[in-house]
């Protein structure tokens, strides 16, 4: 009974080759919704990111004989929350489809045969071998291959120059790394059980396929189209989050804190609301932000320390937020006290980070970002000695 309203709904869909637009446009939004939940991972580690971070030792427990490696690893592995397998779900589904329709499109350019499964219609497969103009509509109805067989199907062209060498070259270099993206998309889709820990997923994304993706933006096809996929605004810091990433992946070992900084940074860019091109239209979202920060800070409320200038959106909207930590638990006698800087959230764009990520002067991003943690120690209420995590 539904079938009718079914058609009548996949009758309202068009081609883009309708208005004049690439498949490649899907492929760029694909990209921006990866780089979005990569991006987002460090933010589901939020006050826990000795889970996440390999580096840190977990101590076994009093009374527990295992070995230490495996001990933690267990840990590890059964801390990671829900919203960590929703955002590495979408960055391996999502960057998997770029690389799709990036390999199709190529394919694609050199003959529709090469990028579409015409055999089950003698009459289409006809008309593209004869070179016939076949309908878009048509061909919506045709299978493409899959990526697997793009992958194959393009290796093969390189390997005896039918296409460009210098432009497409680098994807037979980096075939096993798409390989493998195919590999761990594959076992998202067909088995739903297999997830890489948090440390994992940024090796892979960050020393293999980010490199593949910088190289595949800067195709003739491609350049130009940032506003498809990136952030749409500069950051305030002056800091390009992809670029340094590529930087810091180079480094052996790489420092998964500074990766961590540099993820949220790029998070809270694509949540920037503030225009920084062009006629600047503030649409309240600068005023709303810094006017409730400053309440809370005047307020004194939920221990804020001071505002500050946000890295990302530029506003004057980054709470800095303070803990009193003291030598003795026992309220009567709590011995030496001292406050420190916990966490900072811009009320803005949205960045956040908190203490487990170093200071900016730590991981080489500061001038460009201020240092965030201090540490006072408190001296009969009233003198004070500060210092600098």
């Amino acid at each position: 009974m539904a079938t009718p309203n079914l058609n009548a709904i996949e009758s309202e869909g068009y081609s883009l080759d309708e208005i004049n637009r690439s498949e490649l446009t899907i492929a760029f939004l694909s990209l921006r919704s990866a780089f979005r939940a990569w991006f987002s991972t460090y933010h589901c580690f939020l006050w826990r990111f000795d889970i996440a971070d390999v580096t840190h030792p977990l101590p076994l427990p009093d009374g527990i004989r295992e070995d230490p490696d495996q001990y933690a690893r267990l840990i590890r592995q059964n801390n990671h929350s829900i919203e960590y397998y929703q955002a590495y779900s979408e960055t391996i589904l999502r960057f998997h489809h770029f690389f799709e329709l990036l390999l199709k499109d190529i394919l694609r350019h050199q003959h529709e045969l090469l990028a579409t499964d015409a055999s089950s219609n003698p009459l289409i497969l006809y008309q593209l071998l004869m070179g016939e103009k076949v309908d878009a509509s048509q061909l919506q109805h045709q299978k493409s291959v899959e990526f697997s067989e793009a992958l194959k199907r393009v290796v093969c062209l390189i390997d005896n120059k039918k296409i460009d060498l210098i432009r497409y070259g680098y994807l037979k270099e980096g075939a096993p790394i798409l390989e493998k993206l195919n590999w761990f998309r594959n076992r998202l889709i067909h088995r739903g059980t297999f997830v890489l820990p948090y440390a994992s997923l940024d090796e892979f994304i960050g020393k293999y396929l980010l490199p593949l993706v910088h190289t595949s933006l800067q195709l003739p096809e491609i350049v130009g189209k940032e506003n498809l996929w990136k952030y749409q605004h500069p950051l305030h810091c002056e800091i390009d989050p992809i670029q340094e990433l590529l930087s810091v992946f180079q480094t052996n070992p790489f420092d998964l804190k500074k990766i961590a900084f540099l993820k949220e940074l790029g998070r809270a860019a694509y949540n920037d609301p503030i225009q920084k091109r062009g006629l600047r239209i503030d649409t309240g979202n600068r005023r709303r932000a810094e006017t409730i920060a400053k309440l809370e800070l005047e307020q004194g409320k939920a221990n804020v320390y001071d505002v500050l200038t946000c890295p990302v959106c530029g506003c004057h909207s980054l709470i800095r937020f303070f803990d009193i930590d003291t030598e003795n638990p026992d309220p009567e006698d709590p011995g030496r006290a001292w406050m420190k800087t916990t966490n900072v959230e811009c009320y803005c764009c949205s960045f956040e980070i908190t203490d487990e990520v170093p200071n900016a002067s730590k991981v080489n991003l500061h001038p460009h970002i201020e240092d965030y943690w201090l540490v006072t120690e408190l001296v009969d209420h009233s003198d004070s000695k500060d210092l600098i995590e």
